[in-house]
Formats: structure tokens, sequence, C-alpha cells
């Protein structure tokens, strides 16, 4: 369910806010005890809240953009009696904001910032060693989902160039992902023993060029 409300404090500005929950039912989770089988059951209830914000400029002028914001919380209860704990999929603080400006000689020059809370994981605090075959395995924390990944953000920017002629148009664009090349974390990696950590990190900056035509 959600309720929303529209406002326009501005000839060219609109701002939508709207708060929502939902309920999650049978949600897939781990059995509560190792008589209970092997796999998953359907026994996990949940569920979704928050608040959403939009700042909206209609592509009105030279320019076009808007600033999204999302609170969020997602929790579920494995099974009935345990104690409520974060989805492993929860992101507190969702921000994008979008901007494009069109320039004189048909130059545009827009750009994309993002910025995500880490997902929630389980730390592991220990590592036991096995003799048999000479090896480490890690032991997670008891408190699921009680650590954080690192947040993610991101800047993108584009800028295209358009030449128009009688019958046809040729349009070139530089589209740069990942401007500040920021070290992204999609997962941690602990060394032998979980006495160190670190982050393992996503795509590098990538910049490519591209050229279109159209009649």
């Amino acid at each position: 369910s959600a309720i929303g409300a529209e406002w326009k404090p501005h000839a060219r500005l609109n701002l939508d806010v709207q708060v929502f929950h939902k309920r999650l039912w049978d949600m897939i989770v781990a059995p509560r005890t190792p008589w209970e089988g092997f796999g998953s059951v359907n026994a996990g209830r949940g569920r979704i809240y928050g608040l959403e914000v939009l700042l909206r400029h209609p592509p009105v002028g030279r320019f076009f953009g808007w600033i999204a914001y999302t609170l969020m919380r997602g929790t579920v209860t494995p099974h009935p009696g345990m104690d409520e704990r974060l989805l492993d999929w929860d992101q507190t603080h969702i921000l994008t904001a979008v901007g494009s400006y069109k320039l004189p000689a048909n130059w545009e020059v827009s750009a994309r910032f993002r910025l995500v809370s880490g997902n929630p994981m389980t730390a592991v605090v220990s590592a036991a060693y096995n003799d048999d075959n000479d090896s480490w395995r890690g032991v997670p924390s008891a408190c699921v989902n009680c650590a954080r990944m690192p947040a993610f953000h991101q800047l993108d920017i584009r800028v295209d160039k358009k030449f128009v002629f009688k019958t046809w148009m040729l349009g070139l664009y530089l589209d740069v992902q990942n401007a500040y090349n920021r070290g992204n974390p999609e997962g941690i990696q602990y060394n032998f023993d979980a006495t160190a950590s670190q982050p393992l990190t996503g795509l590098p900056i990538i910049p490519s060029f591209g050229i279109r035509a159209e009649l």
C-alpha cells in the first residue's frame, strides 16, 4: 500500500512524496532445525516500508533533470518466534540525480549520480582449522545481517553532438561510466584465517564512443 502527495513549488519544479508499506508472506528461508530437512522452506514473514521523494524539472528550455531519494527498511522474521532481521537486499538510502543541458551548436551534456547504502551482510568473525584436509573454514557471526557492505556511489557522464543535414542527421557521443573510477565493493574477501579482509570491487572507469546516423 502507498499514499502520496504532489506539490508544484515553482513553475518548473514538481515535488512528489510517497509513503509505502508492503507485507511479505511465504518467504524462502533456511530450515530452523536439522530435522526439518535440507534446502529451504517457505516460512518467512517480512515487511518493507519507507518514503520516496521525487523532485523533477520537466524538459522546459535547455535543462531537464530530477532528483529521487528513497528511505527504506526491509525486514524478515524467518520463523515464528525468531528475531526480526534485515533482508539481504535492504538498502536504507537510495539517491539518484539525473541532469541534461542543451548547449548551442547541437551539443548536449548529461550526467547521472547514484548513491546507495551497501547491502546487509553477515561478517566472518573467525576461522576454524580442519586437520583432515589441511584447510581453514570461515565462521560467520551469530548476528545475521548485522554488518553492512560499504556504500555504492558512481557518476556517469555523457556528451552528445549532432550534425544536422538536409535529409539526415549524424550523432556522435562520448559516454563515461564511473567517471571518477570508484572501486565499488561487490563482496568481501577474507584471508585464510579471517584475521584480515578486503573488498572485491566492481568495474573501473569505462569510456565509450559511438556514432549514429538518422534519416
